[in-house]
């Protein structure tokens, strides 16, 4: 939800769905989820980018950076519908082209 390089727009942005979760209220009204993006590298300087992509944002305030290497027993799918899922926050790297 927060993916950006730039310190001041993390927390801009974090703030801009803060108000969009209060408008949604208790019955999510507008049908808000915490369904994420899926990025793909082909390549090793393709992981090297999400690599620092994700540490750098992550340092600017927009949630954990999370490795998942070999298995993806320990990623979280976000569920289908809603948004009050407030360990969804941050960045799942899945590693492996076997997985």
């Amino acid at each position: 939800r927060d993916f950006f390089m730039d310190p001041a727009l993390v927390p801009f942005m974090s703030r801009s769905v803060d108000i969009m979760e209060e408008l949604a209220g208790e019955s999510n009204a507008i049908n808000l989820s915490r369904r994420g993006y899926c990025f793909l590298a082909a390549s090793d300087q393709g992981v090297e980018a999400f690599e620092h992509f994700a540490e750098t944002a992550s340092s600017y305030g927009a949630g954990p950076v999370r490795r998942h290497r070999g298995s993806i027993e320990s990623y979280t799918r976000s569920p289908t519908h809603g948004f009050r899922h407030h360990g969804l926050v941050g960045f799942d790297l899945v590693y492996g082209s076997d997985l």
